[in-house]
């Protein structure tokens, strides 16, 4: 699942969790982008202060059947 932090300051970012089951969520550790000062989190990337729009290219929801 993909979903977004709001954050008031700086703007917002895209995430990432899994589940297997629906019930208990992974929060992998991705080190894509630095987060409260650390890189060791699950956040794609930063989007603008609206939450609307990526700052860099794009997310996109892909589903797998």
């Amino acid at each position: 699942m993909w979903y977004q932090i709001e954050q008031h300051t700086s703007g917002n970012v895209a995430a990432y969790v899994y589940s297997k089951n629906g019930v208990e969520w992974v929060q992998p550790q991705l080190g894509l982008v630095e987060y409260a000062g650390t890189s060791r989190n699950n956040v794609l990337r930063h989007v603008d202060r609206f939450g609307k729009r990526p700052l860099r290219g794009s997310i996109y929801l892909i589903v797998d059947p």
